[in-house]
């Protein structure tokens, strides 16, 4: 069982807390988890699209993933990864 909630725990751990999990966590994840892959799915169909039809979708593409990743930074904030991503916005504040 114990590699069932290995990666909650981590998941919790990088979100900044210590605590232990939850049955709570588990949903908060699935609920994270689908919507980001809903976003997901439907930025794959919408690159489709803009391959057959450029005018369609056109670089807002790019931004919508920019938007999930900083949705990711906010809500699990200790992650090493964020070291390989410079964020313009945040330098300014």
């Amino acid at each position: 069982m114990n590699f069932l909630v290995k990666h909650l725990k981590d998941a919790k751990k990088a979100s900044g807390s210590n605590e232990s999990i939850t049955i709570r966590d588990y949903f908060k994840h699935a609920i994270i988890s689908c919507k980001e892959g809903c976003l997901l799915v439907y930025a794959a169909f919408a690159s489709f699209v803009h391959g057959i039809f450029p005018w369609w979708y056109g670089f807002e593409l790019i931004q919508w993933q920019i938007d999930m990743l900083k949705r990711l930074k906010k809500g699990l904030p200790h992650l090493k990864v964020w070291e390989q991503i410079e964020f313009k916005d945040e330098e300014d504040k």
